[in-house]
């Protein structure tokens, strides 16, 4: 009774990497049938060249400007870690008030 259990088991068949490799394939090629499909259809109606560019620099001044503000966390975070000290962080303090030993 016990075996048939493990037969069971054994007969599962797991994917493989080609498995893996053949679905990410047709998923690349979905997408790129349905860019050229979506631009076809929509070829009579809309053309992309005639959209003029008009270059917001609010918004690129807002988002460089909270990209070095996460930068600037971010170094600050490893400052505290100890990652520029070139040793590791402070070993934490037990519960009871007591260092642990090292």
């Amino acid at each position: 009774m016990r075996d048939a259990g493990l037969r069971e088991v054994r007969d599962i068949v797991l994917p493989t990497v080609a498995d893996v490799d053949r679905a990410a394939s047709v998923i690349v090629a979905m997408s790129i049938m349905r860019d050229i499909l979506r631009d076809a259809y929509l070829k009579p109606y809309y053309d992309p060249s005639k959209i003029p560019v008009q270059t917001q620099t609010s918004v690129l001044a807002l988002f460089l400007g909270l990209f070095v503000c996460g930068v600037v966390v971010w170094v600050v975070m490893l400052w505290r870690y100890g990652m520029f000290d070139g040793k590791a962080a402070a070993a934490p303090e037990s519960p009871a008030g007591g260092t642990q030993p090292e």
